[in-house]
């Protein structure tokens, strides 16, 4: 079969590796530049034959002989792949730890491109199981694309890390990350990306059940170029107005329009379950304020329609029957 030939071969790179690694008394030094290329052959034989254990072992071995050898982005590219083994083994945990190490071998030798793609791997491969983690992990790579002077990929970090954080239920940490996106995508001049962002805080300020803040976080994209002309500011100057009155029959009314409808998921489900301060009663007060001005007004009419009429009716039998 061609999985048993791939592991065979695989093996004939792990002698060939061993025998790099011996010393003897005229060769005092192992050669581990052969080694490691050795153990990355093997390495990617076992993979392509499914032996997903082999291939981590063998990819560790590798990441070790270029640590040795000083060649660190060829270790973190083995540590990498040893990463992507655990995960086809089920150890996420595991293959975090790698990868992540890949990060920093990456970042500390000068290939911070390659550093920011490892973090945001890892970080998508943690979502499901550690979506804490992996917010730290987009932290990084955000903090990795800053330096190199890189605001809009670092805006891209921080809006994955702030979306986990909200599906979380972590808002207020989500509007500290959300406050930095704004920053970076002001800074990256990308009016339509900041709008975006003040609607996501201004809900997740409400989440919080801060007025105070989600209103100053409205009005302080006043500035943006085509804000208050926008669906952004009309929805959002409504749906504020609506949660001041406490009127919760008209903020789920407002959290159901498209604009809010159609956001990413998370923000959409966060608009569908805001709730109004007060249980919501201030609407229902209003209303009932205006039935009853309705009624004390069909009151006053009635009785002013009987006075008139019976004064037509005094007129008319004024003089008598005869």
């Amino acid at each position: 079969m061609a999985a048993d030939r791939r592991v065979a071969e695989g093996l004939e790179h792990l002698k060939e590796a061993e025998k790099c690694m011996k010393t003897s008394f005229f060769k005092w030094k192992a050669d581990y530049d052969g080694a490691a290329s050795a153990y990355t052959k093997a390495g990617t034989c076992f993979k392509s034959a499914k032996s997903y254990d082999q291939a981590r072992q063998a990819f560790l071995k590798a990441a070790e002989c270029n640590v040795q050898n000083n060649v660190m982005f060829h270790a973190g590219k083995a540590y990498e792949q040893a990463g992507m083994m655990c995960k086809e083994l089920n150890d996420l945990n595991r293959a975090a730890q790698l990868i992540e190490k890949a990060g920093h071998l990456y970042r500390e030798h000068g290939v911070p491109d390659t550093a920011a793609s490892t973090f945001d791997r890892v970080a998508k491969l943690l979502e499901p199981t550690n979506p804490q983690k992996a917010v730290d992990y987009y932290l990084i790579g955000s903090d990795i694309t800053e330096c190199e002077d890189r605001p809009r990929q670092a805006a891209d970090f921080q809006k994955k890390a702030a979306k986990l954080l909200v599906r979380m239920g972590n808002y207020d940490r989500a509007v500290e990350v959300l406050k930095v996106e704004k920053k970076f995508q002001i800074e990256g001049e990308n009016a339509p990306e900041v709008s975006r962002v003040t609607v996501e805080l201004v809900l997740c300020h409400l989440a919080r059940g801060d007025f105070v803040a989600a209103d100053k976080a409205y009005k302080d994209a006043y500035g943006i170029p085509g804000f208050t002309e926008s669906d952004h500011c009309r929805e959002l100057a409504e749906l504020l107005d609506a949660y001041d009155e406490n009127d919760q029959d008209r903020l789920s009314s407002v959290a159901a329009r498209p604009m809010f409808k159609f956001m990413d998921n998370d923000y959409a489900k966060l608009a569908r379950g805001l709730q109004a301060p007060g249980g919501g009663e201030g609407g229902k007060k209003k209303k009932a304020a205006l039935l009853d001005e309705g009624i004390e007004e069909g009151m006053e009419k009635g009785q002013l329609e009987n006075q008139e009429v019976g004064g037509e009716d005094e007129d008319e039998f004024e003089g008598g029957l005869c």
